[in-house]
């Protein structure tokens, strides 16, 4: 009897260290900057405490690198707004952005959990600073808008899914290399081409030349860009960890 209790105890020690090894393998999920290469991080949970509706001065970068997103006009800072406990920044159709000029080149990689609130032809929800669809996250589709592409060469390519109006994130690298560069949605490739246009630093919720039929209605949840091209393995870390982290 005595042996019989030893081996239930046995086994039963076995059967929960293999289902915790299992679990931590599931779960373990890197951070944006344990991955080296960092520019700049734009977290909305930050604003946890902060009431629906406040108008945002100054969205955090949290990168470590000082680029701080500012917006000092009243009626042009974007809104906190929630859904299912999660905050996010908002445009709230307003025309209201942020925008930030900084030394910004390729190589790079960009992530952004975001949606679209109201569907519209080339509205642009993420550009660069210094030409215009450098680092475009736009809607495509005529005058219904209903296509995802994103800007790079000469023109835009498009992810082949329709413009998103739920959370979704995007994985974007650019490259110099012909055809190197290429997007992800929710972790899937969906494109590849090239990218010459000069970047500069981030337009958030428009197009870098402040257009104002450009202007996006559109949710931001995050915003991460690495000045370097990231493996696939990274890609997938920091995709994982978005998934996770906003329920997507």
């Amino acid at each position: 009897i005595y042996f019989n209790v030893f081996l239930f105890k046995f086994l039963t020690y076995l059967t929960f260290f293999n289902y915790s090894c299992c679990f931590m393998k599931l779960v373990t999920v890197k951070y944006p900057n344990d991955i080296s290469g960092m520019e700049a991080w734009y977290d909305a949970k930050d604003f946890n405490s902060t009431a629906d509706s406040t108008e945002v001065t100054t969205w955090n970068d949290k990168s470590g690198n000082g680029h701080h997103l500012v917006q000092s006009t009243a009626g042009k800072k974007p809104i906190v707004k929630s859904l299912n406990g999660n905050k996010f920044l908002d445009s709230n159709n307003e025309n209201r952005y942020f925008q930030l000029a900084f030394t910004r080149v390729r190589p790079l990689t960009i992530f952004c959990v975001y949606k679209v609130n109201t569907i519209a032809s080339n509205i642009y929800v993420t550009d660069g600073y210094t030409d215009q669809g450098s680092t475009a996250i736009t809607t495509s589709g005529g005058s219904g808008g209903t296509g995802l592409q994103y800007g790079m060469t000469s023109g835009n390519l498009a992810f082949g899914v329709s413009t998103n109006t739920i959370f979704a994130q995007v994985s974007v690298q650019q490259v110099d290399t012909a055809a190197a560069s290429f997007g992800r949605y929710n972790g899937v490739q969906k494109f590849t081409g090239t990218s010459d246009k000069n970047i500069g630093g981030i337009t958030l919720f428009a197009r870098a030349d402040l257009a104002s039929a450009r202007f996006a209605d559109a949710s931001i949840a995050e915003y991460i860009s690495y000045n370097r091209a990231l493996t696939l393995t990274e890609i997938q870390q920091i995709e994982r960890y978005l998934k996770f982290k906003w329920g997507l």
